[in-house]
């Protein structure tokens, strides 16, 4: 034990300053992190002896008094605090016994956590967003929406470092970064059942083509999708196209089903970042 001084003063008041690292119990709520705030306290007081033998007083009970001499944290800054003082009586006896409760309230300082969280978040889901405009046979679309998935893995793992398993409660970042890692997982299925569908050499039946063949008209751009071919795939898909209007195949199924998939996965986006 180490011992250490204090100052007694003629009235009986002793100011005491215990070289000691104390832990507050806090309601963690980090529904809203990096935004959240949290309400912690502490309190003192004595279990052996009563008021008439030691009594606990605040010595300021301002808060820009208290404020000035807390030492600054790198990542919470406190935002509140109240001292309050507290006389309890027991059944068993009839002495008092007061405490003193200090309040106050941490805020995180959320500015790294746009860099590294925030700013690769948003890359990663315009990039998945920008897959949609590639053509659908080009191999640009598997590398580009896989290093979003990676991207949105890797801050989902960091997540769950930086929290632990035991946490209360789910917060709203890392539900959107779940929710936006599956959407880019199956958006990443579609791709592959995209990429080989359009190379079916199927019609569309009779009975859809009155639906598809305007929404073909509208959309399609045929030097947009021929970009990534051949020379000798172009000449065939140029002949091809010449009975686009009258036997629209299974690619130009495929171009209409990717373009409303990608309004749906942007609609699923916005909704996620309300919700």
């Amino acid at each position: 034990m180490t011992f250490t001084n204090a100052i007694v003063y003629n009235n009986g008041m002793v100011i005491w300053v215990p070289p000691i690292t104390l832990k507050a119990l806090c309601n963690v709520n980090i529904k809203y992190w990096p935004y959240d705030e949290h309400n912690c306290f502490l309190k003192f007081g004595s279990w052996t002896f009563d008021g008439h033998v030691m009594d606990v007083t605040p010595m300021n009970k301002t808060n820009p008094g208290l404020l000035k001499d807390i030492w600054k944290n790198t990542e919470f800054h406190i935002t509140y605090i109240n001292v309050t003082r507290d006389v309890k009586y027991y059944d068993c006896c009839r002495e008092p016994y007061p405490s003193v409760t200090f309040f106050f309230k941490l805020q995180r300082r959320p500015t790294l956590y746009h860099y590294i969280i925030s700013m690769p978040a948003i890359v990663a889901i315009i990039s998945s967003l920008a897959t949609f405009w590639l053509p659908i046979r080009s191999n640009n679309r598997f590398i580009l929406n896989s290093v979003s998935l990676i991207i949105l893995s890797l801050l989902l793992i960091f997540l769950g470092i930086q929290f632990g398993m035991s946490s209360f409660g789910v917060p709203i970042a890392v539900r959107f970064i779940s929710l936006t890692t599956l959407f880019v997982g199956l958006l990443q299925v579609w791709i592959t059942i995209a990429f080989n569908t359009s190379q079916l050499k199927g019609q569309i039946p009779v009975w859809a083509m009155k639906f598809t063949k305007p929404l073909i008209q509208l959309y399609r751009n045929t030097e947009h999708e021929s970009i990534q071919l051949t020379q000798s795939e172009q000449t065939a898909d140029v002949t091809n196209k010449k009975s686009v209007a009258k036997h629209p195949n299974a690619e130009d199924l495929t171009f209409i089903v990717d373009k409303l998939l990608f309004i749906v996965f942007t609609f699923m986006i916005i909704i996620n970042s309300l919700v």
